[in-house]
């Protein structure tokens, strides 16, 4: 898909509408859903700036899906 792991452009988790970046056919990004038993605050490790953690210490289930944009054309059909 690409040449290195997390090229750029980055995409945030959360935007304004209007204000992200465009999706278009060919484009591939992955969505990376942490699901969280206690509370939806999360830290950063200090040590490598990359990992993620809970706040709260709870366990957490994490999952990585790629995504790649296409176009599709509809053709009517007249009856």
């Amino acid at each position: 898909m690409g040449l290195q792991f997390h090229e750029d452009p980055w995409v945030g988790y959360v935007t304004t509408q209007g204000s992200g970046m465009l999706l278009v056919p060919g484009l591939v990004f992955t969505v990376e859903p942490m699901i969280n038993i206690g509370k939806s605050n999360i830290v950063t490790d200090k040590h490598d700036n990359w990992t993620v953690r809970t706040a709260d210490g709870k366990w957490k289930g994490y999952n990585k899906v790629y995504i790649r944009l296409a176009l599709f054309r509809v053709k009517e059909h007249s009856v």
